[in-house]
Protein backbone atom coordinates (compact mmCIF):
# COMPACT_ATOMS: atom_id res chain seq x y z
CA UNK A 1 0.00 0.00 0.00
CA UNK A 2 1.58 3.49 -0.63
CA UNK A 3 2.02 5.70 2.30
CA UNK A 4 0.62 8.97 1.76
CA UNK A 5 2.47 11.89 3.18
CA UNK A 6 0.52 13.97 6.10
CA UNK A 7 2.57 17.15 4.80
CA UNK A 8 1.81 18.00 0.81
CA UNK A 9 4.02 20.75 0.85
CA UNK A 10 6.97 18.68 2.00
CA UNK A 11 7.62 17.27 -1.74
CA UNK A 12 10.38 18.39 -3.30
CA UNK A 13 9.98 20.53 -6.57
CA UNK A 14 10.65 19.84 -9.97
CA UNK A 15 14.08 20.51 -11.09
CA UNK A 16 13.07 20.59 -14.45
CA UNK A 17 13.25 24.38 -14.84
CA UNK A 18 14.30 27.74 -13.13
CA UNK A 19 11.94 29.61 -10.40
CA UNK A 20 10.69 33.10 -11.69
CA UNK A 21 13.08 34.40 -9.32
CA UNK A 22 16.21 33.23 -10.48
CA UNK A 23 15.53 34.68 -14.01
CA UNK A 24 14.39 37.52 -12.44
CA UNK A 25 18.30 37.41 -10.53
CA UNK A 26 19.60 36.30 -14.04
CA UNK A 27 18.17 39.64 -16.13
CA UNK A 28 18.96 42.14 -13.66
CA UNK A 29 22.47 41.21 -13.72
CA UNK A 30 22.57 41.00 -17.98
CA UNK A 31 20.65 44.80 -17.57
CA UNK A 32 23.55 46.25 -14.93
CA UNK A 33 26.08 44.49 -17.02
CA UNK A 34 24.73 45.99 -20.09
CA UNK A 35 24.17 49.68 -18.95
CA UNK A 36 28.15 49.65 -17.54
CA UNK A 37 29.05 49.04 -20.93
CA UNK A 38 27.29 51.25 -22.59
CA UNK A 39 28.87 53.96 -20.79
CA UNK A 40 32.57 53.20 -22.01
CA UNK A 41 31.37 53.91 -25.66
CA UNK A 42 32.53 57.12 -27.36
CA UNK A 43 29.30 59.48 -27.35
CA UNK A 44 29.07 61.00 -30.97
CA UNK A 45 28.95 64.48 -31.49
CA UNK A 46 27.32 65.43 -34.87
CA UNK A 47 27.44 69.19 -34.34
CA UNK A 48 30.64 69.43 -36.17
CA UNK A 49 29.27 68.03 -39.19
CA UNK A 50 25.94 70.04 -38.90
CA UNK A 51 27.90 73.02 -38.37
CA UNK A 52 29.81 72.38 -41.72
CA UNK A 53 26.84 71.41 -43.88
CA UNK A 54 25.37 74.64 -42.04
CA UNK A 55 28.68 76.77 -43.51
CA UNK A 56 28.39 75.41 -46.64
CA UNK A 57 24.62 76.19 -47.54
CA UNK A 58 25.32 79.65 -45.74
CA UNK A 59 28.10 80.68 -48.34
CA UNK A 60 26.11 79.45 -51.43
CA UNK A 61 22.68 81.39 -50.32
CA UNK A 62 25.33 84.51 -49.90
CA UNK A 63 26.11 83.97 -53.22
CA UNK A 64 23.38 82.94 -54.74
CA UNK A 65 20.93 85.48 -53.29
CA UNK A 66 23.76 88.30 -53.32
CA UNK A 67 22.80 88.99 -49.44
CA UNK A 68 24.63 88.98 -46.53
CA UNK A 69 24.07 85.51 -44.60
CA UNK A 70 25.52 84.64 -40.93
CA UNK A 71 26.43 81.03 -39.63
CA UNK A 72 27.58 80.02 -35.96
CA UNK A 73 28.81 77.40 -34.34
CA UNK A 74 27.35 76.26 -30.67
CA UNK A 75 30.48 76.13 -28.86
CA UNK A 76 32.11 78.98 -30.70
CA UNK A 77 32.14 82.71 -29.56
CA UNK A 78 32.22 83.98 -33.66
CA UNK A 79 29.63 84.87 -35.90
CA UNK A 80 30.84 83.98 -39.13
CA UNK A 81 29.45 86.67 -41.91
CA UNK A 82 29.31 85.92 -45.57
CA UNK A 83 29.06 89.00 -48.16
CA UNK A 84 27.27 88.75 -51.10
CA UNK A 85 30.67 87.55 -52.90
CA UNK A 86 30.61 85.00 -50.18
CA UNK A 87 33.79 86.07 -48.47
CA UNK A 88 33.91 86.01 -44.73
CA UNK A 89 34.04 89.11 -42.67
CA UNK A 90 37.33 87.85 -40.25
CA UNK A 91 38.98 84.65 -40.11
CA UNK A 92 38.33 82.34 -37.05
CA UNK A 93 39.43 79.23 -35.63
CA UNK A 94 36.46 76.89 -33.96
CA UNK A 95 37.24 74.31 -31.48
CA UNK A 96 34.24 71.84 -32.17
CA UNK A 97 33.14 68.83 -30.41
CA UNK A 98 35.79 66.34 -32.47
CA UNK A 99 37.20 68.98 -35.16
CA UNK A 100 38.95 71.96 -35.25
CA UNK A 101 38.23 73.59 -37.85
CA UNK A 102 39.77 76.97 -39.28
CA UNK A 103 37.31 79.35 -41.74
CA UNK A 104 39.81 80.99 -43.62
CA UNK A 105 39.59 84.82 -44.75
CA UNK A 106 38.98 85.94 -48.78
CA UNK A 107 38.70 82.76 -50.18
CA UNK A 108 36.06 81.29 -47.11
CA UNK A 109 37.47 78.04 -47.31
CA UNK A 110 36.96 75.53 -44.36
CA UNK A 111 39.63 73.43 -43.04
CA UNK A 112 39.14 70.91 -40.69
CA UNK A 113 40.73 68.10 -39.30
CA UNK A 114 39.06 65.22 -36.86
Amino acid sequence: MAKLSVLPMATPMQTKGFTLAEVLVVLFIISIMTTLSLNKLPSLHFEDDIFISEYHLSLAKAMAQKETTSVAHPLSPYLLRFNQNGTIDKAATINGYQKEMIAHLGSSYLTYED
